[in-house]
């Protein structure tokens, strides 16, 4: 996989500030996430909502800053996020600082071609600006053969931290708006022509 920046687009992140997701504080240092932040839609078995499409659409039509909140496991969806407000998405972790002890996963499994386009074929399409994600894995298991996407950021203003993206050819689609990835792991194959 081989990841391009421009200067204008790194400067671009001088630009704009990220709001503080609810229910913490941006100077707050937190070792686990084993818990919902306060004011979150919980998402999991046992919890409120049991997918977190079903969160998603839960939301509705708000404006308001929102979070959602994703208990261990793996999560069979494929998900476009579109919401109105600010949202922020938890992932549960034993250690915030890293992808390496994230406890959810996001898999669906399709191909571009199959699907028609490589946002179609994503496992997650963020087209809502001004999100965040922390400590997330997200995977299309497509494998060898065609592009297949495991995030599509189709959005202004998106930030990943700690979190861990998996596929087999143009796992992350960067295709629109300032983006930042802090402590993210991106797996893929690097395709000659």
């Amino acid at each position: 996989m081989r990841l391009i920046f421009t200067t204008s687009a790194l400067a671009g992140l001088a630009g704009f500030a990220f709001s503080s997701p609810i229910g913490t504080n941006v100077l707050d240092k937190r070792v686990e996430r084993t818990i919902a932040p306060s004011g979150c839609l919980t998402v999991g078995s046992g919890e409120k909502y049991s997918t977190i499409s079903a969160a998603l659409s839960a939301l509705g039509s708000s404006t308001n800053a929102a979070c959602i909140y994703i208990t261990s496991g793996t999560y069979n969806e494929q998900l476009t996020i579109d919401y109105g407000g600010p949202l922020t998405l938890y992932g549960e972790t034993s250690d915030t600082s890293s992808y390496a002890s994230n406890k959810v996963l996001i898999t669906h499994t399709i191909s571009s071609p199959a699907a028609g386009t490589l946002d179609k074929s994503s496992t997650v399409n963020v087209v809502s600006k001004n999100a965040s994600f922390y400590n997330l894995n997200v995977a299309n298991g497509y494998g060898k053969g065609a592009q297949a996407v495991a995030l599509t950021a189709n959005a202004d203003q998106l930030a990943f931290y700690g979190c861990s993206f998996s596929g087999y050819q143009d796992t992350l689609y960067a295709k629109a708006g300032t983006q930042y990835y802090s402590g993210c792991f991106i797996e893929g194959m690097q395709i000659s022509t």
